[in-house]
């Protein structure tokens, strides 16, 4: 059997300004396999500090869809091991344990660490069977939007499979913590039925709230080693399709991740953002 592993007045942004901010600049680079991002690239992307022991890391991934919340998987802020806690939430990172944020053609701009004010569950999520693993993370106050800082916009129709996608974040260091530059990899969203006959064969009930991504062979399935946005194209701008949730703890390049498939879960923001 497989084993799995589970990585630790309001602007609600469906609106055509929202998620449009690299789309004409990345979407000739769908070929590009496992690439750095420019810096300010996908703006939406965050990361979610956390302490332990007084040491501060980086564990998870969001993205941002309002001045003031980011979508994360529920399995990122909820019963954490041992001493574990959440810290903030850093917007505009372009290179993570860096100060200056610069490649060859660009500096980034500053990060903006943000307070947590709540966090809000899916009242139905359960660690044992991976499901409505989905979480709302509110900020103290706004954040300034700039070239770095922008909002994704929410999905108005059900994810397509085939529909040009992205998987855009960091990989993990050789330890659990997230590191490096922000990449992009072109994915694909499977056929929601020959990947629950995939997962049903290893005892694992998928449910139509969730979807599955093929990474590819260029880019191995370990949800370990990948934490990141999926979002798809529409040729103006990006949407928020999903929420890593989990993979096989052994790369596999027949066995999908799954996400939480956020069209599933419009409704559910909606209601619990003010």
């Amino acid at each position: 059997m497989i084993q799995f592993l589970q990585p630790p007045e309001i602007l609600v942004s469906d609106q055509p300004e929202s998620g449009e901010n690299v789309f004409q600049l990345t979407k000739s680079h769908r070929l590009v396999l496992n690439t750095y991002t420019d810096a300010n690239d996908y703006p939406w992307t965050a990361l979610i500090q956390y302490e332990n022991h007084g040491e501060l890391e980086f564990l998870c991934s969001g993205t941002l869809i309002t001045e003031r919340y980011i979508v994360t998987a529920a399995h990122c802020v909820a019963n954490l091991p041992g001493d574990i806690k959440v810290h903030c939430v850093r917007l505009g990172v372009w290179e993570i344990n860096t100060n200056v944020e610069c490649n060859q053609k660009q500096c980034a701009d500053p990060s903006v660490d943000q307070q947590i004010e709540k966090i809000t569950l899916h009242s139905d999520y359960s660690r044992r069977n991976r499901l409505h693993d989905i979480a709302l993370v509110r900020f103290t106050g706004d954040v300034n939007f700039s070239d770095a800082v922008q909002p994704i916009c929410l999905p108005t129709v059900d994810s397509v499979v085939g529909t040009n996608s992205l998987l855009t974040g960091w990989l993990r260091g050789s330890g659990r913590s997230l590191d490096g530059k922000k990449m992009y990899h072109p994915v694909n969203i499977n056929g929601f039925a020959e990947c629950a006959a995939i997962y049903e064969r290893n005892l694992i009930t998928l449910q139509s709230t969730q979807l599955c991504v093929d990474m590819g062979a260029n880019l191995g399935k370990c949800m370990d080693h990948t934490e990141g946005t999926l979002m798809q194209g529409n040729g103006s701008a990006w949407y928020l399709a999903g929420v890593s949730s989990f993979g096989a703890k052994v790369c596999n390049s027949d066995i999908p991740i799954v996400y939480t498939n956020i069209s599933a879960y419009v409704d559910w923001i909606r209601d619990n953002i003010y």
